[in-house]
């Protein structure tokens, strides 16, 4: 291991530098750091950084008390920059809880981060001298229940968030209070009762976020009174009455409200912030559902206020158009408007435009494009209003592009979000028709099948390229009609498609995809087997056909082979056979086929020379006869079912001269595969699977490398012989699933004592700390001295 060490440039790092890397992650992976060399036994010791969790891999309350416990009094820093506890999960002791904090506090913290039930802050903490910010959040809400019994001087404190379920002025306004140059505030209230009203005075603050929920049935006041105020969001239930003392340095403001109980509070909100140069307001439920506000009555007629300064405006949420057209009259001097979504509501025009889009608006941008007409209208409206705009087009690059490139561009997205480029502006309009990949889906922004079908439709009218490249079906929702998938298709042969991909619960071929001159791919995919039936009813000629995916449930003969008989270049074929009623022979005889994956049942199948990689999977029922497979180099064979055990010999025998094998689901012994340097047991492997493994070792001489996904239970006995393989060439194991369990040990042990050869083995831990899995296995006796063990974490 001596010229390893020499080429670890981490370890030569210095000390100062190694404790800021260990800082940069969660404590319980800088711990594990003390493991890797002398050198870093104590390195993790130093950090700067203390985040920990009870997430993976405590497994109870006692071994993350006493890992934290450790950690605490292990801590040789003289000033730690973080000090963060997230115990959401496991219930831990107040009194431990508070020790730590206190721990804390005498290594000069700056930054103490709680996520814990109720707890009682302690009194160091209170007056802790070097802390700049502090974030207490109780989690649960059944329980969130802050206490602060001392008084509190926190002089250097700047960001203060806090949550708590009640009694605000006890213990939120007490630490409030007791912070004076506090610049960022962010409060949480749930569920208090009472009837007073929260006055913030706070001189210093910039930056502050207020959530209410369910503060009182009794209306109550919020006094700002923050002359230095430079954000501020409300959020959750508006149930208060804003007073704005002042807020003369308002820059920006956030509204994200879920409810308004009284819609005159949210219009006095709006007045109280009417300052603002940038808001972003989220739809309260009230304002768009039949309830508290009408399309006839917005917002009770009430005038709003003007936002003279306002520049910048965000509608998050789904809002009525009429909604925000009034919004935007109320803006004079707004430049950029942003718009998540509009209704989907009849669209009557305004009669009044703006004053705003008459001067000033020269930027819009609008996220969720579903292609509904009401959205087209608002859009068409917005843009031919919005006078402004014209100069914010002279300086777009993106629409300066050549033609071909800004096609190339669409043909790299959806279709569907290709065509929503066609508002940008009039030099976008068209350029989604000459995209050269037509990808169509039935996920979400479709309402209807009627309007996919629409969408389709249009597209593929109106689609202007002289050649597309793919064209792509992925219907697995919606059941479309056959008629409409065969019209699809057949326009996509006549754009000279070359790859076609079709996904959809059913669907009829046209004649004209058989005899497609342009084709180089061919897939073809029944999301629903149960009516997973196609035919092929007319002679085949796909002359360029290179890659062909198929599934049939009956008559392959008479429909996938016709395909495959039809390509004479074929390369790569993959075929799943459902369902075979009769006793047919298929007959692989292909002599340009490189690969082959094969999901067969009932059936025989004979396969011959030029493949180089085969996958044999589902059913073992047919008898495979191999009449030349001198090119193949990889297998993978995957079954759920063997119907005779003589067939799965048979079928090693065939593939015996592949260099790499790839096997899951069998327990039979092989016969020697005398090439086979690279072998994997896919899948959970139990009972009796260390014997199959290792009769799989012994059957492969010339083996370098093997992996094993997962061990199950099973009773170790130790063989008499060891595998060749072991003794003069196996280098690497890896094992993807490691528990910890003594049977797994057992055959580690076993492998470690006697693989003479092996340079590498690779562990992933599963349920099993790697510390623990470390200390189980690194007193193991190796037979190879060049042996180095490493651990994974999930």
């Amino acid at each position: 291991m001596s010229s390893m060490n020499e080429d670890d440039k981490l370890s030569r790092l210095p000390e100062d530098i190694s404790s800021h890397i260990l800082s940069l992650m969660p404590t319980k992976y800088a711990v594990r750091t003390s493991i890797l060399s002398k050198r870093w036994r104590y390195t993790w010791m130093l950090v700067t950084n203390l985040d920990i969790d009870d997430l993976h891999p405590y497994h109870d309350t006692k071994v993350l008390s006493k890992f934290v416990h450790r950690v605490m009094e292990s801590c040789k820093s003289s000033q730690i920059q973080l000090f963060r506890l997230n115990l959401y999960n496991k219930y831990v002791k107040r009194s431990s809880v508070s020790r730590w904090i206190n721990k804390a506090v005498r290594l000069n913290v700056c930054e103490v981060e709680i996520q814990y039930g109720p707890f009682e802050l302690p009194l160091r903490l209170c007056t802790c001298k070097t802390l700049t910010k502090l974030t207490i959040d109780n989690g649960n809400l059944e329980y969130a229940i802050l206490e602060c019994p001392y008084p509190v001087n926190l002089p250097c404190v700047k960001t203060l968030e806090i949550f708590l379920r009640r009694n605000p002025f006890v213990n939120a306004f007490k630490l409030i209070s007791g912070c004076p140059i506090l610049e960022r505030l962010s409060l949480e209230i749930m569920w208090c009762q009472g009837e007073e009203d929260y006055v913030f005075h706070i001189p210093t603050l910039k930056r502050l976020e207020l959530r209410l929920v369910r503060c009182t049935s009794f209306i109550n006041k919020i006094v700002l009174n923050l002359p230095n105020l430079e954000y501020l969001f409300v959020g959750d239930e508006l149930e208060s009455l804003f007073v704005m003392e002042d807020l003369s340095s308002l820059v920006e403001a956030s509204i994200s409200l879920y409810r308004i109980t009284n819609d005159h509070l949210f219009v006095e909100l709006l007045k109280a912030i009417k300052g603002v140069e940038s808001l972003s307001i989220e739809n309260p439920k009230g304002i768009t559902d039949s309830g508290s506000l009408s399309d006839e009555d917005v917002l009770l007629g009430v005038a709003l206020p003007i936002f003279q300064r306002m520049k910048h405006m965000e509608f998050k949420g789904v809002w009525r158009p009429r909604l925000i057209l009034q919004l935007l009259e109320s803006c004079p001097n707004l430049k950029h408007l942003y718009i998540e979504a509009v209704l989907e509501l009849f669209w009557i025009e305004a009669k009044i435009v703006p004053s705003c889009m008459l001067t000033n608006l020269t930027t819009i941008k609008y996220s969720s494009f579903n292609g509904r007409e009401n959205e087209i209208h608002f859009l068409e409206y917005m843009k031919q209003r919005s006078l402004a705009m014209s100069s914010m087009n002279e300086d777009d690059r993106l629409s300066r592009l050549p033609d071909d490139i800004s096609s190339h561009i669409l043909s790299l997205m959806p279709t569907k979000y290709a065509v929503r480029t066609s508002i940008l502006s009039k030099r976008w309009r068209y350029s989604w028709m000459f995209v050269t990949n037509l990808d169509f889906d039935d996920i979400h922004p479709y309402h209807s099948k009627n309007v996919l079908l629409e969408f389709v439709d249009r597209v593929m009218e109106c689609c202007k390229s002289s050649q597309i490249h793919s064209f792509r079906l992925n219907f697995s929702n919606e059941y479309v009609k056959r008629s409409s998938v065969s019209s699809w298709i057949d326009k996509a042969v006549r754009l000279n498609a070359c790859e076609v991909d079709i996904q959809v619960r059913r669907f009829e071929l046209p004649l004209s995809l058989f005899t497609c001159k342009t084709l180089t791919k061919l897939r073809i995919d029944h999301q629903n087997p149960a009516d997973a039936v196609w035919e092929c009813s007319c002679p085949v000629n796909l002359p360029c056909l290179k890659t062909l995916d198929i599934a049939v449930r009956t008559n392959p003969l008479m429909n996938a082979f016709k395909i495959i008989s039809g390509s004479p270049v074929l390369e790569s074929l993959s075929l799943e056979v459902t369902f075979c009623p009769d006793e047919e022979d298929y007959i692989f005889n292909i002599p340009t086929l490189k690969r082959l994956k094969l999901r067969l049942v009932q059936c025989s199948a004979a396969i011959n020379k030029n493949l180089e990689y085969l996958f044999v999977g589902g059913k073992l029922g047919p008898r495979f006869v191999m009449k030349d497979l001198s090119s193949l180099v990889e297998a993978s064979i995957s079954f759920h079912s063997i119907t005779y055990d003589h067939l799965f010999v048979e079928l090693l025998y065939a593939i015996k001269g592949v260099e790499s094998l790839s096997i899951e689901g069998v327990l039979f012994t092989p016969p020697v595969l005398q090439n086979t340097k690279r072998l994997e047991f896919k899948g959970v492997w139990n009972c009796p699977c260390p014997g199959v493994i290792l009769q799989f070792l012994e059957s492969c001489p010339e083996l370098k490398y093997l992996c094993i996904e997962m061990l199950e239970y099973f009773e170790w006995t130790e063989p008499g012989l060891v595998p060749t393989c072991m003794l003069t060439n196996l280098t690497t194991i890896k094992l993807s699933t490691f528990n910890g369990r003594e049977d797994e040990i057992r055959f580690l042990e076993y492998m470690l004592e006697n693989a003479e050869a092996l340079k590498t083995v690779s562990i992933t831990c599963e349920n099993i700390r790697i510390e623990d899995a470390e200390k189980r296995l690194s007193k193991i006796q190796r037979a190879s001295r060049d042996c180095e063990i490493y651990f994974i974490g999930k």
